[in-house]
C-alpha cells in the first residue's frame, strides 16, 4: 500500500491489514488485530490524545522538531496516511503516529484521520448487539 491510497473505499480486511503491519512497535499491551473491528474515522478529535498521560509538548520539541529525519515541511503539510489505534479498556493504544499526533496538538488541529480498532461489544445480561 503506497502514501496514496485510497482510504474512502477501504473495508474492514485491508483496514486490519494496515494495522496488523504495526504489531509491537507500540506497546506490548495491543490486542491481537483479529481480535479488533475496525474502521476509519476522517475526524477523529485530537482533543482525545491530550487525555493521555503523555507530555505531547515535550515530545513534539524532542522527537519532532530535533528530529534530523523529519523536514521542516512536515509540521505544515497534511499527512496521507492515517494513525492507527485502538481504543481498548477505556484506552488509548497508539500503534502508528506519535509524530503525527504530536504535531497536530502543536498546530491546533481539531481532527486527525485515524484507523480505529476496538474491541467488539459483548452481551450484558441478555442484552442484544
Amino acid at each position: 500500500m503506497d502514501d496514496l491510497f485510497n482510504w474512502d473505499e477501504t473495508g474492514t480486511d485491508l483496514l486490519r491489514k494496515w494495522a496488523r503491519q504495526y504489531v509491537g512497535w507500540a506497546t506490548h499491551e495491543m490486542s491481537d488485530p483479529e481480535d479488533l473491528e475496525w474502521s476509519l474515522e476522517k475526524q477523529f478529535p485530537v482533543s482525545e490524545f491530550k487525555l493521555m498521560n503523555v507530555d505531547w509538548d515535550d515530545y513534539y520539541k524532542d522527537d519532532v522538531l530535533q528530529n534530523p529525519r523529519y523536514d521542516p515541511s512536515f509540521i505544515t503539510e497534511e499527512w496521507h496516511n492515517p494513525i492507527v489505534i485502538s481504543l481498548e479498556n477505556d484506552e488509548i493504544i497508539i500503534w502508528d503516529g506519535w509524530h503525527r499526533i504530536a504535531t497536530s496538538i502543536a498546530r491546533q488541529d481539531e481532527c486527525i484521520t485515524t484507523i480505529v480498532g476496538r474491541l467488539p461489544k459483548k452481551a450484558v445480561c441478555g442484552e442484544v448487539i
